[in-house]
């Protein structure tokens, strides 16, 4: 099994461990604002095509023909404020062009169980 770390703010600061972990970039905006909620989207996703570890990129450096620079899909969360429309639920969200998920903070509870039973799962 996989041991995760959990970035909540910025930019994250990472060493190098012979253990292999799963990433969880985690981006929160306390907003209702369309054009807030785009830029956390892109944040977010830039987040994950950017990381690195020991000047090694995480995800999508890999000699593969399709390349995942954003992980599995369930390595991104955007948390919005609470929306006044339902979000897509989780398993909603899994299809292909799912680079992220995004949860409205009166679904953390429940959703991010969720989220990170599938990422240790992958």
């Amino acid at each position: 099994m996989s041991t995760m770390r959990i970035f909540l703010t910025g930019l994250p600061h990472m060493r190098k461990d012979p253990v292999e972990y799963e990433y969880l970039i985690t981006e929160v905006k306390n907003s209702t604002r369309q054009e807030t909620i785009r830029t956390g989207i892109k944040e977010t996703l830039e987040y994950l095509a950017f990381l690195r570890v020991n000047e090694d990129y995480v995800f999508g450096r890999e000699e593969t023909t399709q390349p995942d620079y954003f992980g599995s899909g369930w390595n991104g969360l955007l948390v919005v404020q609470v929306l006044d429309q339902p979000t897509q639920s989780l398993s909603e969200q899994s299809g292909a062009g799912q680079e992220i998920k995004i949860l409205q903070a009166s679904e953390l509870d429940d959703g991010l169980t969720t989220l990170l039973k599938k990422l240790l799962s992958t």
